[in-house]
């Protein structure tokens, strides 16, 4: 689901399966369970003054450029307790940040750093009907991420490449609304906190649409 791969297609055919399985379960009693699929965007803060510290340690002088945002995507699949909770486990990809460093003192230079993070969240769900129609709802949760940190360097005397990889489990909530579209099939939107301490960026606002189905 990263830029490089792209995550159009996956989201598009799942979106398609949903709509064609909502027509075959049309006639089925609710079991409760549900699942379905979303897109939507990340933010992430990044600490572009750990970076400079780090600049400065060195005894190198330059400035950071980060790029914050990008397309996220997830699936997702929960059970329905009861009427005003229910229980959820989502596979989030929130994409890439990057951060480009250009080095002016005592050398020029370049450090490129990218970072993809993907996870599991777990949350417990808690929601209200406003309608027959309209629900909102409020989260919490446990987000299980995983990282991978890519690290350019580009100077005139040398060149270098790392990768490191970075785990962790960390506070996630959210609020959310959906509306019915038929018995089995809801459009939702839903807005997320999910924290990363370990890493440069530490929490993650996802803002994301999308389609449920129930079984």
């Amino acid at each position: 689901m990263k830029n490089k791969k792209g995550i159009s297609k996956p989201v598009l055919g799942l979106v398609t399966a949903i709509a064609a399985l909502n027509m075959a379960v049309a006639q089925a009693d609710d079991s409760g369970f549900y699942g379905g699929v979303a897109i939507g965007s990340a933010n992430g803060e990044y600490r572009v003054q750990g970076v400079e510290q780090e600049l400065s340690d060195l005894g190198l002088t330059g400035s950071v450029k980060t790029r914050e945002s990008d397309t996220a995507a997830k699936i997702f699949a929960g059970y329905q307790i009861v009427d005003n909770l229910a229980v959820e486990l989502a596979y989030i990809d929130l994409g890439r940040l990057t951060a480009d460093t250009t080095v002016t003192f005592p050398f020029p230079g370049e450090i490129n750093t990218q970072t993809d993070v993907t996870g599991f969240n777990f949350s417990l769900i808690g929601g209200l009907n406003l309608s027959e129609a309209f629900r909102v709802n409020a989260r919490v949760g446990i987000f299980s991420w995983e990282t991978e940190f890519i690290n350019q360097v580009n100077f005139p005397s040398s060149n270098a490449r790392t990768a490191r990889d970075y785990s962790g489990e960390d506070f996630s909530f959210g609020v959310g609304a959906s509306y019915q579209l038929t018995d089995t099939l809801s459009v939702r939107l839903d807005w997320e906190r999910l924290s990363a301490e370990d890493l440069e960026s530490r929490d993650f606002d996802l803002t994301t649409v999308g389609l449920e189905m129930r079984f």
